[in-house]
């Protein structure tokens, strides 16, 4: 047996959310099958150990919306978003305050 590498669980506060992407093809911790170089995100405060085909990218601030402030985003690769929406790549919209 050889220790490779020593991991080290990551915290994830209030209004962030840990960046992930797959090594080789895996389940993530909540048991959804994730393809290689595929990457997500984990919302659930509290500490993250992330598996051993797991890469944490980074961690990634909120954005605080209000009525006068919205993002545009495009979608770098299709995806179905937290709302059920599929996003083809390219695509770009709006996630407002009502939203």
């Amino acid at each position: 047996v050889e220790i490779v590498e020593t991991i080290r669980a990551s915290i994830i506060k209030p209004n962030e959310a840990l960046r992930l992407r797959a090594l080789k093809a895996c389940q993530d911790q909540t048991g959804k099958e994730r393809v290689c170089g595929e990457e997500w995100l984990v919302f659930q405060t509290g500490a993250y150990l992330p598996g051993a085909y797991e890469q944490v990218v980074g961690t990634i601030s909120a954005y605080i919306l209000t009525d006068n402030i919205a993002l545009h985003l495009e979608a770098l690769q299709s995806f179905k978003d937290r709302f059920g929406v599929e996003r083809k790549s390219g695509e770009q919209w709006l996630i407002t305050l009502k939203d």
